[in-house]
Order: C-alpha cells, then structure tokens, then sequence
C-alpha cells in the first residue's frame, strides 16, 4: 500500500521540534536499520520504546499480546501481528519521540493512544485531523489518483461530523508520537531499565462513576464496547476486570470519548469501554 510522504512526527511544526526530512514508510524502515529477524523482537515493556513494523509501502504499530495497529482502507484496525504479512520490525528512533531535553513517547503512551482510534476511517495523507469538507477537497486534489483508487472503500463523506480523527498508515504513526511524553533514560532499549514516570493521583473525571483500580463488570445491557468498537464476547460478560485508566492521555485529567461516549480503559481487555455499560463489581 502505497502511503504519504509526511514531514518529521514530532512537535512537527512548533519552535523548537524536530524537522528532519521528509520520510515515507521505506524510507522509514531503512532509517530505522529495521531487522527481519523475528525471532529477536521482544515485547516492550511498558516505559520502553515503541516498535514499528514494516511490509513494502506500510507501516505499523506492535501492541499488547501479539497484536498490531495499523490504518489501512478503510479504517485504523488491530490485527494479530503473526500472518500478516509484516518484513521486518524496529524500535522508532529517538529522535522521532523525543524533544531536545530527552522526553519521549514510551511503548505504554503508544499502545493507550492507537487504542483510542481504532476505527478511524483512512484517508490518504492525513494524519490525525478532524475530517472536514475543505480537508476532503484539499487531500482529493494533492492526491487524486490515491482517492480514486479507494473511493470504493474509503469512508469519505461519510466520516464528515461523525468521527474525530482521519488518518493513513504513517499517519497513525505520527498521530501516537504527537501527544504527552514522559521522561525515560537515554540508553538503548535493553542497555539500562528506563525511568518509570512519577505516578500521579488521578482527580475524578466529570460524569465518570469509577476511579483507577475499581473492580467493575458489563451491565446485562452490554452490547458494544463503545459505539465505534465491535460487540462485547458473550466470554467476557460474565468476568470481573479492573479500571486502569480513566482519562487520556494519563494523567491529564481529560475524558477519554469514543463516539461521543465517556469511556474508561480496562487493563485485562486494554480497549475503551463505555462506563454505562459497565457497574462495579
């Protein structure tokens, strides 16, 4: 899949950020000295560095329990990493996540942001803006023939007031390297343990009935996680699962909302889940 060629991730455009050159998913790939040895790619811990995964023309991202975010037509979507096809893997390079005072994206910040925009429709060149009408004109004329190509596919229109975010594959990339940092060590992944960040008293969130660590459960009404996601198992009713965060990004004291819904993350399932099908255990 061929993708948008965009300018560096981080702080892209603010005083002080990062500028380097315009990159594509390859480019990417070679810059990052990316390995086809699977066997070797480990999986992160949570204050490590992300790991970016690679086929021709694409990129991803390695999350939770052998699974993968990436924005394909028509949406952003997790998938099982194994089978699909993926090259090669490597840890993104510092100078993608990080600031000139060494503050930087861990694999943690990572994994909670891509969760929050699965199903965020796919569009060609963007990377994280609210889709509007000018933006769709804009991006059908920088790149006409990418929009013709997937205009049987992608949600176009459609995604105009109804979704947050629209993105494409380096896109999403970006987009999860653009939000809050903590600091970690400046050793390579594997040289040194990072720094953990301060953990921080979590203040109520507005509307929100549960708090970090609250044993909950889905509600006999259950149906979807939250209206963007997929239906609750029928295997997962039943159990008991644990608030792990209840705003986003951590520590900020802001709602997480998906479609419009005031949602909280659970750590055994690691998605947003809406808090009114939920009710404490």
């Amino acid at each position: 899949m061929a993708i948008d060629v965009v300018r560096g991730y981080t702080n892209y455009g603010k005083p002080g950020g990062n500028t380097f050159m315009d990159i594509s998913a390859n480019m990417a790939r070679t810059e990052f000295k990316a390995s086809t040895d699977f066997s070797k790619m480990p999986q992160p811990g949570p204050h490590d560095r992300p790991i970016a995964l690679f086929m021709d023309g694409h990129i991803g991202l390695l999350g939770n329990n052998g699974m993968a975010y990436e924005s394909t037509p028509p949406c952003v979507r997790k998938y099982p990493w194994k089978g699909r096809g993926w090259k090669a893997w490597a840890y993104i390079p510092d100078r993608w996540l990080s600031f000139q005072d060494g503050v930087i994206r861990t694999y943690e910040e990572v994994v909670a942001i891509a969760e929050t925009v699965i199903g965020m429709p796919y569009w060609y060149g963007c990377f994280g803006q609210a889709p509007t009408t000018e933006l769709l004109r804009y991006k059908r004329k920088q790149y006409p023939s990418q929009y013709a190509r997937i205009k049987s596919i992608g949600n176009y229109e459609g995604a105009i007031g109804k979704y947050a975010v629209v993105m494409d594959c380096i896109g999403l990339g970006r987009y999860v390297c653009l939000a809050k940092r903590v600091k970690i060590s400046k050793s390579r992944p594997g040289d040194q343990k990072p720094v953990p960040p301060s953990q921080s008293v979590h203040t109520t969130i507005p509307g929100c009935p549960f708090v970090e660590g609250d044993k909950v459960r889905f509600t006999s009404t259950a149906a979807k996680y939250n209206p963007l996601s997929v239906d609750v198992p029928t295997s997962r009713r039943n159990a008991v699962y644990t608030v792990g965060q209840i705003d986003f990004p951590k520590n900020s004291g802001k709602a997480i909302t998906k479609g419009g819904v005031l949602c909280v993350i659970l750590k055994e399932i690691d998605t947003a889940v809406a808090v009114e099908i939920l009710e404490k255990a």
